[in-house]
C-alpha cells in the first residue's frame, strides 16, 4: 500500500514554493478558507489489480495506485483569474519534476503523469487544480 503522506513530505521537501502540503485531513481544512498558498494536497484516487496468473489457490497481484494532487493558487494581481493560471504551470512542473520516476514508500514502481484537470475556482479566486500520478505495489496471498 502507498503512503500519501510519504507523497506530502515529497513535496514538501522538494517544491520549496509550497507554503503547505498534506493529505485528505488538510485539504477538507483548505476547502473551507485556504490562506496559505500555494499548497498541495495528496489523496488516493484509485485502485485497480492485474489480473491473477495462477489458477491455483495462490493469488498474485499488481496493484496499480493512483493518487491525485491537489494543488491550490492565487494570484489577486488579475480580478479574471488569468494570472492563477498562469502561476499553476510552473507549480505543476516542480511537482511533476518532484514525482516523476521516484518511487513512494510501498510502491515497487516509480510515479508516473496520468491526467491533469480544473477542479474549481472558487468565489475568494483560488484556483484548485487536480494532477493525477500512478504507480503500483503486489499483493500475495498468504496460503
Amino acid at each position: 500500500m502507498i503512503r500519501m503522506a510519504t507523497i506530502a513530505n515529497r513535496l514538501r521537501d522538494e517544491v520549496p514554493v509550497l507554503k503547505q502540503a498534506g493529505t485528505a485531513a488538510a485539504f477538507i481544512k483548505a476547502q473551507q478558507g485556504i490562506k496559505a498558498m500555494p499548497a498541495a494536497f495528496v489523496l488516493p484516487a484509485r485502485e485497480t489489480a492485474e489480473r491473477n496468473p495462477f489458477a491455483n489457490q495462490t493469488v498474485e497481484q499488481e496493484i496499480i495506485a493512483d493518487f491525485a494532487v491537489m494543488l491550490a493558487a492565487r494570484d489577486l494581481s488579475d480580478a479574471t483569474g488569468g494570472a492563477s493560471t498562469d502561476s499553476l504551470e510552473p507549480l505543476r512542473e516542480q511537482v511533476r519534476d518532484a514525482l516523476l520516476n521516484w518511487m513512494p514508500e510501498g510502491a515497487d514502481a516509480g510515479c508516473e503523469f496520468v491526467s491533469g484537470e480544473m477542479f474549481q475556482m472558487d468565489a475568494n479566486g483560488v484556483l484548485w487544480w487536480a494532477d493525477t500520478y500512478r504507480s503500483g505495489f503486489p499483493i500475495r496471498s498468504v496460503t
